[in-house]
């Protein structure tokens, strides 16, 4: 199973698969006031100094290994999330090798997000 950083995000050719569907910021928000998780993949200390409310942080290298854990059910809608879009789009197609079905990441990544983000009080 391929790992995140063996991941090439230009290396397109040859897959017949769709592509990862990249929303907007007010489709992100539509989707996980819904309930759909909202994966933010950037290293702990990116994540504590800002993310959005409610996302949940899961280290790129980690999330074939914990994103069974965290995401239960496959078919289950999921939005990820990074700094400018790119890392979340290749974490984005790493889940549809996994089998989730409904995944999709932000365009512009956190750039692109429009409201405050949330920072931990416990990161010094």
């Amino acid at each position: 199973m391929p790992r995140f950083q063996d991941m090439d995000p230009s290396a397109r050719s040859g897959s017949r698969r769709p592509a990862v569907h990249q929303l907007n910021a007010a489709a992100i928000k539509s989707l996980v006031a819904f309930g759909a998780p909202l994966i933010d993949i950037r290293d702990a200390k990116a994540y504590a100094s800002g993310h959005i409310p409610g996302a949940v942080r899961i280290a790129a290298a980690d999330l074939s290994e914990q994103a069974p854990q965290l995401l239960p059910r496959p078919d289950r809608a999921v939005a990820v999330v990074c700094s400018g879009g790119d890392h979340s789009l290749i974490a984005a197609q790493q889940l549809e090798q996994l089998g989730y079905t409904a995944v999709v990441c932000l365009r512009g990544g956190l750039q692109s997000w429009p409201d405050q983000l949330q920072q931990d009080q416990t990161a010094a």
